[in-house]
């Protein structure tokens, strides 16, 4: 009954006329006000509340949670990606976006090539522990740009004096690189073994080129 009545009263409107209204008489404003508040009551009462999406929560304290591996906060787009291995750090440089950190376990890493990537923000790799850095025997860096390296040594075995001379650090077509507490260590060859270290090659066989 009550929805028939406020079906007459809206369709009364509509014609011009209350319900009690007779013709050619002029419809109170009360009655029209009272109407098209009914209406408005009927129309937004039909419409189902709007659903809000909540946030992960951690299960044990109810506080939202980041995706695993990423931050949050200031460095939310920042993901930290520790590594054990070359084939693991090779891996990880491939698919590294800007602002993430690639940390090396302390260990033997062989020789390691990083290729094809740049970044405008930069990536940094760097030893998960300063104090034991992640040891590599060759380090070969090209077409490379945007890229920190910190706290990693360079130990070739093997690379002894008058022994095998080959390049353990080689850094080409590249740009904006930053070491910082990158040791290298061994024997470096001299102008005595035959070899020039101030020549502009490359393809000398030097510890350091590029």
């Amino acid at each position: 009954m009550f929805w028939q009545q406020i079906s007459r009263i809206w369709l009364m409107q509509r014609v011009g006329r209350a319900p009690d209204q007779r013709p050619g008489r002029r419809r109170p404003a009360a009655a029209t006000l009272f109407g098209s508040l009914l209406v408005m009551s009927v129309c937004c009462a039909s419409l189902p509340p709007k659903a809000v999406a909540s946030p992960p929560a951690d299960p044990a304290t109810g506080a939202p949670v980041a995706a695993s591996g990423q931050q949050t906060g200031e460095n939310a787009s920042m993901t930290t990606i520790t590594v054990s291995n070359a084939s693991q750090l090779q891996a990880a440089f491939a698919s590294a976006k800007d602002g993430d950190r690639i940390e090396l376990a302390a260990g033997k890493y062989g020789n390691v090539q990083l290729a094809g990537r740049s970044f405008a923000t930069g990536v940094t790799i760097a030893s998960a522990d300063s104090a034991k850095p992640a040891v590599l025997e060759s380090l070969n860096l090209d077409k490379v740009a945007g890229l920190d390296l910190a706290d990693i040594t360079i130990d070739p075995t093997g690379f002894g004096q008058n022994g095998s001379k080959t390049t353990r650090l080689l850094v080409t077509n590249s740009r904006d690189l930053d070491f910082s507490g990158l040791s290298i260590e061994g024997h470096i060859p001299t102008t005595a073994e035959g070899v020039n270290p101030k020549a502009k090659s490359t393809q000398r066989d030097d510890a350091i080129a590029g």
